[in-house]
């Protein structure tokens, strides 16, 4: 500690940092893009889905966090891994060691890797809108990510609209029948639980798979005294002729026709996400922010060498 003073000590640590900062960091480029996810119309919630209608949400705010946790997800990860090569963007030899990709080392997941060096989301709460910002290794690569970025949004929303609407159907075709019957719906809800049992649970793979079967469960247990056969595809439910002549035409009305915007949504992309901003072609690198290092790394060596330092007095003063 006498012959390297902590100070100098610090500032050459710093100026190591410095200099592998700017020789030696491979360079990145920027895009960004904004999305914006509309409010939902009047009506679309569900209020006899158990705990499906809860885990799928309603406002645009929620979704958009939801969007902000799915990227930042092993999921997430998964999904950019089948659009991009993984080799050639993140593990390639031309990135430096830092800051490229390495499976295994210090624990890292490719989603935590993704999350700190490629993918940045942001919420806009003043405008409702997220911030997709993509880096990449090259002007192509940061380009190509933001754009593939965009259609994993777009992927998510048509896989959450496809099961709300699914959802939605068995909802209605239950609604038609019980009232057809005279059964109240809410004595369903405390048997929608054990729709699944131990058995089939060990054969789904996902969430979304889950939810469906559940879904489809849940119509069979609604319609099971009215179609033969036992047939549980959604398509193949006839509507119940009596229900026609037992229910008002406006509850009709309504029912039918929620029951064909499902069937729609069921096919169509997400039209409530709207791209604000497009996606540019990086023309610049990315600043390095290499003397806003240098001097992070200057002060911290210079705490910890201090801290070290006075440890060792205190212990040396101490010792008899």
């Amino acid at each position: 500690m006498k012959n390297y003073p902590i100070f100098t000590s610090s500032l050459l640590i710093s100026i190591v940092v410095l200099f592998f900062s700017i020789f030696f960091t491979t360079p990145k480029y920027k895009t960004e893009s904004i999305i914006y996810m509309q409010e939902p119309e009047a009506g679309l919630s569900l209020s006899a889905g158990g705990f499906v209608s809860d885990l799928l949400g309603s406002s645009s705010f929620q979704s958009l966090n939801q969007l902000k946790e799915y990227f930042e997800s092993e999921s997430g990860a998964k999904e950019l891994e089948n659009f991009v090569d993984v080799e050639t963007y993140f593990r390639s030899k031309e990135i430096d060691f830092i800051s490229r990709f390495k499976p295994g080392f210090l624990n890292m997941k490719f989603s935590t890797y993704i999350k700190r060096n490629i993918l940045k989301i942001n919420i806009l709460e003043e405008s409702g809108s997220v911030r997709i910002t993509t880096y990449g290794f090259s002007q192509d690569q940061s380009f190509r990510l933001n754009i593939v970025s965009l259609l994993m949004a777009s992927n998510y929303f048509d896989r959450k609209q496809q099961l709300n609407s699914e959802i939605t159907k068995v909802q209605k075709l239950c609604e038609l029948y019980a009232n057809s019957k005279n059964i109240n719906l809410d004595e369903f809800g405390s048997k929608q639980i054990e729709l699944i049992d131990e058995n089939e649970v060990k054969e789904i793979n996902s969430g979304y798979e889950l939810l469906s079967k559940k879904a489809s469960k849940y119509l069979e247990f609604c319609k099971i005294s009215s179609v033969e056969g036992g047939k549980d595809n959604l398509k193949e439910f006839p509507l119940p002729t009596s229900t026609l002549k037992e229910i008002n035409a406006e509850s009709l009305k309504r029912a039918i026709s929620k029951i064909f915007n499902s069937s729609v949504s069921s096919v169509t992309m997400a039209d409530n996400l709207s791209i604000i901003t497009e996606p540019v072609f990086p023309t610049e690198i990315e600043s390095k922010n290499s003397l806003i290092k240098s001097l992070v790394t200057f002060f911290f060596s210079l705490m910890i060498l201090s801290t070290v330092k006075i440890i060792f007095n205190l212990r040396k003063d101490l010792t008899p």
